[in-house]
């Protein structure tokens, strides 16, 4: 059986999405040191990119403004430009228990999580980890979505948390 085509998110036009750039524009000027350079770049010609926000906020263009001004701060702040663990396949590591791997009946990716690997004290080196594989995530329709599956045969309490 085929997996369903996955389903492409909702594209507004540049008119559209140039008023939503325009009202990010004030925001923009007095916050542009809290944002990556390469994410304002995103912003000012990916219609995509700035469709999701419209999406999310039910096609309000100002609470999408708003929304892109907070997600680039906060972007920013957690690094996720500056991520890179392409070298972490080549080796023997607890954030290979992260991995995509088939299909959901919808089409979507399947992102597999083992928490019997995770060490609590690299909390934040997992989560980097996490953001860094939906960032980079190969060949997917842009803002698709994802289905993620916890395997938690062999979890034990210390795990939990």
């Amino acid at each position: 059986m085929a997996a369903a085509a996955v389903e492409e998110p909702p594209t507004f036009g540049k008119e559209v999405c140039d008023e939503v750039r325009n009202n990010f524009q004030p925001l923009a000027a007095q916050n542009e040191s809290l944002y990556h350079p390469d994410d304002l770049v995103r912003i000012k010609i990916d219609d995509v990119y700035v469709s999701r926000f419209l999406t999310h906020q039910k096609e309000d263009k100002m609470e999408a403004a708003k929304m892109i001004d907070s997600v680039l701060i906060w972007r920013q702040q957690n690094g996720i430009r500056d991520l890179d663990f392409s070298d972490v396949k080549n080796k023997k590591s607890p954030l290979n228990s992260m991995f995509y791997r088939s299909k959901d009946k919808e089409g979507s990716d399947i992102l597999w999580v083992q928490p019997k690997f995770f060490d609590h004290t690299q909390r934040r080196e997992f989560e980097q980890y996490l953001l860094w594989l939906i960032e980079t995530r190969p060949g997917a329709a842009e803002c698709s979505q994802i289905t993620i599956a916890l395997a938690l045969d062999g979890v034990g309490l210390s795990q939990v948390d």
